[in-house]
């Protein structure tokens, strides 16, 4: 899932202002692969086990910021503390049909990083590792708006 410009992103508490991109991407932690007795093929393959991990990238720094930058700092939004259990939620733009979704997604703090380039200026990505709460559900809920 890649939502570009999303709208009325929170991380937990706090809002986060001049979010470029949420991203959630699936991996398979573990495969099963069985072969055929007449062939080198595979004939059988699963995925019992998957990873899903979630990336947020914010602009930071520009002076319109200002006002988020002290809020950040304030509710630890700044350093999002590694390891915390949080919760990521935001609201996809209205398709042509005039519906959208508010998304929601818990998971844990696994890395915060930043980047800096001449033509897209200061970024901050926040990365979560993505946690279902009984192990067998996927770990985001969808709900549409109109």
């Amino acid at each position: 899932m890649l939502v570009i410009d999303p709208q009325d992103v929170m991380l937990d508490e706090t809002e986060i202002a001049g979010v470029l991109s949420v991203s959630v991407d699936q991996r398979a932690e573990t495969v099963s692969v069985e072969f055929g007795d007449f062939g080198s093929q595979v004939v059988f393959a699963d995925v019992p086990r998957r990873r899903m991990t979630a990336k947020v990238v914010y602009r930071v720094g520009t002076p319109a910021r200002d006002e988020q930058a002290e809020q950040e700092q304030q509710s630890g939004l700044l350093w999002p503390e590694l390891g915390r259990l949080s919760v990521l939620s935001f609201r996809t733009r209205r398709n042509n049909a005039g519906t959208g979704a508010k998304v929601l997604l818990r998971g844990v703090v696994t890395g915060v990083t930043h980047d800096l380039t001449a033509r897209g200026g200061a970024t901050r990505t926040v990365e979560m590792l993505l946690v279902s709460p009984g192990g067998d559900a996927v770990p985001i809920e969808e709900t549409l708006v109109s």
